[in-house]
């Protein structure tokens, strides 16, 4: 597994963003998501799910689906971590 970002600010943001991300998609608020998946859960199934995605096994809006994630946020949270694909 390839991990990109090192950066403890890009690795918070994109945290920061997954987080926000699946609250509004689950018309939840944040803290429940949190605790559902650790940073560490959310960091391992991102790159696994990228690794897949980038062999063309399924499509992005799929991707952040599999996430939990409106696809715009999947979107930034790839920018963020210097995903490419």
């Amino acid at each position: 597994m390839k991990q990109v970002a090192t950066d403890t600010t890009q690795l918070d943001q994109a945290y920061k963003l997954f987080t926000e991300g699946r609250a509004a998609k689950s018309q939840k608020t944040e803290s429940p998501n949190i605790q559902e998946v650790s940073r560490e859960e959310f960091l391992t199934q991102l790159y696994t799910l990228h690794e897949a995605y980038v062999e063309r096994e399924f499509s992005e809006g799929y991707m952040a689906n599999l996430l939990g994630v409106p696809q715009i946020d999947l979107i930034h949270i790839k920018l963020i971590l210097g995903l490419e694909g």
